[in-house]
């Protein structure tokens, strides 16, 4: 004898208010930008009131529901899974006019942060030495790694007791707890990438 048993659609679980939640922003960051609701509730097949509900925490939507979200958004079914809500643009993009800037006007230094977020272990930096810059008198020296590459010009990096010319193209890594300094004899300034982890500052 052969029992067949109904097949029912999986549902998120009912006692995980805070599952509902993210997934409801892990929705509405999807979509944001792209699709009104009306918009992707046409894309998916569903309603603009199951969508609503499911943002504001309130919906249970079944698993076939999820999959038709998921494939509205171009995301995989696993993204709606995650503990965390899906990242902002702001949390991850830097757009050209919105770095964060640091200027050390004594040195005629300027650093432009590329990193989105400041908590990062990895830290992405744009600089910009003048002609004539040389910081032999005091050089950097701090914990961790770095990876200075070099957009323009041509410089001079030393690194402990070793010297390099770097010209455009070239890059450099080094144990950032040597004290190293840099120099630009030219009449150009130079434009450099700086990789560090830890950040300095």
């Amino acid at each position: 004898m052969v029992v067949r048993r109904e097949m029912r659609p999986v549902k998120a679980p009912t006692n995980s208010g805070h599952h509902i939640g993210s997934l409801g922003e892990a929705i509405r960051q999807s979509r944001r930008g792209r699709f009104t609701i009306e918009k992707l509730a046409k894309r998916a097949g569903v309603s603009v009131g199951l969508i609503s509900q499911i943002e504001k925490g309130k919906g249970n939507p079944s698993f076939v529901t999820l999959m038709k979200l998921a494939s509205a958004l171009d995301l995989s079914l696993g993204a709606f899974f995650n503990s965390q809500p899906l990242p902002r643009e702001s949390d991850m993009v830097v757009r050209r006019g919105e770095r964060r800037k640091l200027a050390l006007e004594q040195e005629g230094l300027v650093y432009e942060i590329l990193s989105a977020d400041s908590q990062q272990a990895l830290r992405m930096v744009r600089f910009q030495l003048p002609p004539g810059f040389d910081n032999s008198e005091r050089p950097f020296s701090h914990a961790g790694q770095e990876c200075v590459f070099l957009l323009s010009g041509r410089i001079e990096a030393h690194i402990g007791g070793s010297a390099f010319t770097l010209e455009e193209g070239d890059a450099i890594s080094y144990d950032s707890t040597v004290p190293h300094w840099w120099r630009n004899l030219y009449d150009k300034p130079a434009v450099l990438i700086r990789a560090a982890t830890p950040p300095p500052f």
